[in-house]
């Protein structure tokens, strides 16, 4: 599996003042798609990110949130979004700083993928997705 991470810093992140977080939304624990299967890979790319880009990226940090007991994609899609909007409620102090910039990412199914979408569109967040 292959992560392939595109970010047009654009002096955004210069001398690394900005605190980057990179959050992962995870639903269920399916095999092929799930939280211990997906959530290890951008562990692994977040580190080979601050040792290739340590000046830009060196605070990027990976939070992951982690819903159990929905394995299937129709289920995941169902909860992914009330998930993501409770910690993003629940820590809005925190993440609506201006030196926080959050990138969501969705490694998950389709159905969360579209569920995502809609609200990183809606609060204005950059969105990747595998």
């Amino acid at each position: 599996m292959e992560l392939l991470l595109c970010i047009d810093v654009g002096g955004f992140f210069a001398n690394g003042t900005e605190q980057v977080i990179l959050l992962t939304v995870h639903v269920g624990a399916n095999p092929l798609y799930g939280f211990y299967v997906a959530a290890p890979v951008y562990t692994v790319a977040i580190g080979m990110i601050r040792k290739q880009y340590p000046e830009m990226l060196g605070n990027i940090t990976h939070l992951p949130l982690y819903l159990p007991g929905y394995d299937l994609c129709q289920d995941g899609g169902d909860h992914v979004g009330e998930c993501f909007a409770d910690f993003y409620l629940r820590h809005s102090a925190a993440v609506d700083r201006k030196n926080v910039y959050i990138i969501l990412a969705s490694p998950e199914c389709t159905n969360q993928v579209l569920a995502l979408g809609d609200l990183s569109r809606e609060l204005d967040l950059p969105f990747l997705i595998r």
